[in-house]
């Protein structure tokens, strides 16, 4: 039997890549069985809060009803700083929505263990700020500095905006979990008569920062670095596909400062099966 492959394509959206749908040679394996991270096998435990899964005795998943279904896989792996990984396996799918397609992404933590948000990496823009007074936790108000209009325009579109307190302009501080403890409200960003701007938030923004604070705006993105796969249904098809820290040459961008990482599957269709085996995360 001839399986297609599914390769990770170059465009990307926002924080994922849609997967493409190729007849061609079996993707890659791991050249070496120390060049493997991660390995789906029996023992292998899921932790799945929705829809029925049902593991196989070579380690196969089958998700049946995936409504808004999620896994999350139990063992962590660690990520080699500067390394390109490789997510392989197959995969059909037998009476989903085609609009509802699976998702495989990566929970990522820092080394010391925290998990590593899309809001802490999600800086939305290069412009930076800096706090005009004292910050005290109890504060629903902040007085910012800087030439900050374009923000105004991102903030007055959707309520996902946060403060980001400590940034540096080179990006070094993220993952950033110095966040305000509430998004800044939609109408809540205007000019005062001095020139500064005053960035208000529906509840106190739990942080104390001394006056000129640097400080960012970041956004809530996807939950995680993830690839769409596209239309699957009752053909195995291979998954081949690139997560890198860059970013570059099509891969998909881990977020920054992961140093390791467990593995996501999602799927929101309402009905019908969702099958992958031979999953595995690879050195490139």
């Amino acid at each position: 039997m001839k399986i297609s492959v599914i390769r990770f394509a170059a465009a990307m959206l926002a924080g994922s890549a849609v997967l493409s749908a190729a007849a061609g040679d079996p993707a890659p394996a791991a050249s070496s069985p120390d060049k493997v991270l991660f390995a789906a096998g029996p023992a292998t435990k899921w932790s799945a809060p929705r829809g029925k899964l049902k593991i196989g005795p070579d380690g196969s998943l089958t998700l049946q009803a995936p409504v808004k279904i999620q896994l999350n896989a139990a063992e962590e792996f660690e990520i080699p700083a500067g390394k390109r990984l490789l997510i392989l396996g197959e995969i059909r799918t037998a009476g989903t929505d085609p609009k509802k397609a699976p998702y495989i992404g990566l929970a990522g933590r820092t080394a010391a263990g925290r998990a590593i948000g899309s809001t802490t990496v999600n800086r939305i823009s290069p412009i930076l700020g800096v706090t005009a007074a004292e910050v005290k936790p109890e504060d629903t108000s902040v007085v910012l500095k800087g030439d900050l209009e374009k923000w105004g325009k991102f903030i007055r579109r959707a309520p996902h905006y946060y403060l980001a307190f400590d940034v540096k302009a080179d990006k070094s501080d993220l993952p950033n979990f110095g966040l305000s403890k509430s998004a800044v409200k939609v109408d809540g960003f205007t000019r005062l008569e001095d020139g500064s701007w005053k960035c208000e938030f529906a509840k106190p923004v739990g942080s104390a920062r001394q006056a000129g604070t640097a400080v960012g705006l970041h956004y809530i993105g996807s939950s995680y670095p993830y690839a769409k796969i596209p239309s699957c249904e009752g053909e195995w098809k291979q998954i081949y596909g690139t997560f890198s820290a860059d970013g570059k040459d099509g891969a998909i961008r881990i977020f920054p400062g992961t140093a390791k990482a467990g593995l996501v599957i999602f799927c929101s269709s309402p009905q019908g099966t969702v099958e992958i085996r031979n999953l595995a995360i690879v050195l490139e």
